[in-house]
């Protein structure tokens, strides 16, 4: 199981790399390019480096130690063990040293300081106003946002109809009079 987590949480950050670069290259086009969307995005970039070399780390130490024998006999070796398992100072350079650098860049470089104070207000689909409309409401218990922070629920009773359907009125950030810009960005 373990060695199957490893490879999935692998994945998992491949995966996660190539959207946000999706969703960089989709800004660039866009033309939106201020320090308020490619600080934070150097950031993650750089905190997925940090973690995927931790994880390849995690990775190559437990297939290492998947080698050790259950009941290893009176003429085991422990020096044929890989060197990831006998010297600890691996650990100290590829976990506990990559994660408190990590939590120092995540520290220094917060993408809180690139958010509006009132949280009223948001950018229109231009990319470059700034708004103020209603806020976020969230209608449902707070039990159920803490079960579905997502909110899928909702999207899922919104889909099926309970919620109106084809009369539904369109979120105000979509009716501010701004309009998307092109693919191309032109």
């Amino acid at each position: 199981m373990m060695k199957a987590s490893l490879i999935l949480q692998l994945g998992v950050i491949a995966f996660f790399c190539v959207i946000v670069a999706i969703f960089h290259r989709r800004c660039y086009r866009a033309r939106i390019r201020g320090r308020g969307v490619t600080g934070p995005l150097l950031t993650l970039y750089a905190s997925q480096g940090l973690i995927l070399m931790r994880t390849i780390y995690r990775t190559v130490e437990h297939f290492s130690i998947a080698t050790i024998p259950r009941n290893p006999g009176p003429n085991w070796d422990p020096m044929s063990l890989s060197l990831v398992v006998r010297y600890e100072w691996f650990f100290y350079v590829f976990e506990a040293s990559l994660m408190l650098l990590n939590t120092l860049l995540w520290n220094a470089s917060h993408p809180r300081r690139y958010l509006p104070e009132d949280y009223h207000v948001y950018l229109a689909q231009d990319g470059k106003t700034e708004l103020e409309g209603p806020g976020w409401k969230d209608d449902q218990p707070w039990i159920m946002t803490w079960v579905d922070p997502c909110g899928m629920t909702v999207a899922i009773r919104r889909k099926v109809g309970k919620k109106g359907g084809v009369g539904e009125e369109k979120p105000f950030w979509e009716t501010n009079g701004y309009e998307m810009l092109p693919r191309n960005g032109v």
